[in-house]
């Protein structure tokens, strides 16, 4: 067993090794409307995590002249990223939903979450 400490500096070194872009984590949240009701917005919780991202499997589709990749993605992020299912990833242009993570696996290197491509070309 890798202790701790030891862990999280080989996951961060990694992340810094394979990085190929940096993400945000935005998750939905609820607040009060003021008028007994609520609203639901993308509050951001993560700001430039170091990833790398790859493209599964899945379908191409044509939107306009733009032919877009759907399907599933992976993002390598370090240990530790609080991260959950239905939070969503973004970069500059493009934004993903999170759909898994193997956060209970036994002391990984690096956290793998699948996703789905939410909106590409999102600003």
């Amino acid at each position: 067993m890798i202790p701790t400490d030891l862990l999280a500096h080989i996951s961060g070194r990694m992340a810094s090794i394979v990085a190929t872009e940096t993400v945000d984590i935005y998750r939905q949240v609820t607040d009060s409307d003021g008028m007994g009701g609520i609203t639901v917005s993308w509050r951001r919780i993560g700001h430039n995590i170091p990833g790398a991202k790859t493209y599964n499997s899945g379908d191409h589709s044509q939107v306009g002249g733009a032919i877009l990749q759907e399907g599933e993605w992976t993002w390598a992020l370090p240990i530790g990223t609080d991260i959950r299912t239905s939070d969503e990833l973004r970069t500059d242009d493009t934004a993903w939903t999170v759909i898994g993570t193997d956060s209970h696996r036994s002391q990984p290197l690096m956290l793998t979450v699948r996703c789905n491509l939410a909106q590409d070309g999102r600003a």
